[in-house]
């Protein structure tokens, strides 16, 4: 996994949708909290600020290592889903500044 870019308190862009579609690619959020992966799995996770409903069991199931975890509510998502906004510019903003006439 590459290194994160961002930490906590930073604003974060989406750069690829998430699978169940929870987290969309050019969507803007706050990373609340970043840690290692609940399960087996390894790597980052990130919160958002996307929660649901405890489950009946009070588990989580990882189906990628097959290991499970208490269920909080929050729902971590793949760190490497977003990077930090400020790090990733638009050319063309940045042209239409440069097009700007000069301060006289």
């Amino acid at each position: 996994m590459s290194e994160l870019d961002y930490t906590i308190g930073d604003e974060i862009v989406c750069i690829k949708n998430h699978s169940d579609g929870i987290v969309k690619e050019g969507e803007i959020y706050i990373c609340k909290a970043l840690l290692h992966e609940k399960c087996k799995c390894g790597g980052y996770i990130v919160d958002v600020g996307i929660r649901e409903s405890p489950n009946e069991t009070g588990k989580v199931w990882c189906t990628d290592c097959n290991s499970s975890y208490d269920d909080d509510s929050i729902w971590y998502i793949d760190a490497s889903l977003f990077k930090k906004l400020d790090t990733l510019v638009n050319i063309n903003e940045l042209l239409e500044v440069l097009e700007q006439p000069a301060f006289q």
